[in-house]
């Protein structure tokens, strides 16, 4: 059976994605390749909004990412963030366990909240690589391994508007972090966002089909898995 995405963008997809934060690399690939890989997928199938309606393509590249029409006629305007890693917190780690992880830019998180229109977010969560042959799936590797936690695939929808970003608490459901290179972070827990879906019984199907936008690659049931990192 041939995969709907091949390796080759599979690969390209994990290079944009993890990308430093305002590279040219990120600020073109997001757009014209992630966004774009996922409104073929959306149309093609979705375990969630298959048979929802049709996806487009924003108008403004400033705007928003995808406009959903509904069988009714209805459109829904939607912004869409992946995530492929999660984080081991060395500080909010008590707070957000690396299996519960999400983060924003803090210039994100602000936008969104402040923004008039009450907008409606889609918030991918797919963490399905564990190959430390790969840098996403050792990052991965070395997430869980610090938090001595067994490793577990997960793939979640978050779906969640302004209003709801306007109701969370300042280190109550939310906690403010920093990347290395300085960028201000919004971290938060997953299951905060009443609208999850949970997707994890459809990752098999999903990786037959080839519409995951990172690698499925799960070895932690071997024996050999993370013998490297986690077992040590």
């Amino acid at each position: 059976m041939s995969k709907f995405f091949s390796k080759k963008e599979v690969s390209k997809f994990e290079l944009v994605n993890i990308s430093r934060s305002h590279s040219n690399l990120k600020l073109n690939g997001v757009k014209n390749t992630i966004e774009s890989a996922k409104l073929r997928q959306l149309n093609y199938w979705d375990p969630v909004f298959e048979g929802r309606g049709v996806w487009s393509i924003g108008s403004d590249i400033y705007g928003d990412d995808f406009v959903l029409t509904q069988p009714n006629g209805k459109v829904i305007r939607v912004e869409y963030k992946l995530t492929i890693r999660t984080f081991h917190d060395l500080v909010h780690y008590r707070n957000i366990p690396v299996g519960e992880y999400c983060t924003l830019s803090n210039n994100q998180f602000k936008r969104y909240k402040n923004t008039e229109d009450n907008k409606h977010f889609l918030m991918e969560r797919c963490i399905v690589n564990f190959d430390e042959e790969t840098k996403v799936g050792k990052h991965n590797c070395l997430a869980y391994s610090f938090s001595k936690t067994p490793p577990e695939q997960q793939w979640d929808y978050l779906i969640f508007r302004s209003e709801d970003l306007r109701n969370w608490r300042p280190n109550k459901d939310y906690w403010l972090s920093a990347t290395n290179e300085g960028e201000e972070l919004v971290v938060f827990r997953k299951d905060i966002i009443k609208k999850r879906q949970n997707l994890i019984k459809h990752i098999r199907e999903a990786s037959e089909k080839g519409v995951l936008l990172t690698n499925d690659r799960d070895k932690i049931d071997s024996s050999e898995s993370m013998d490297s990192i986690f077992w040590t």
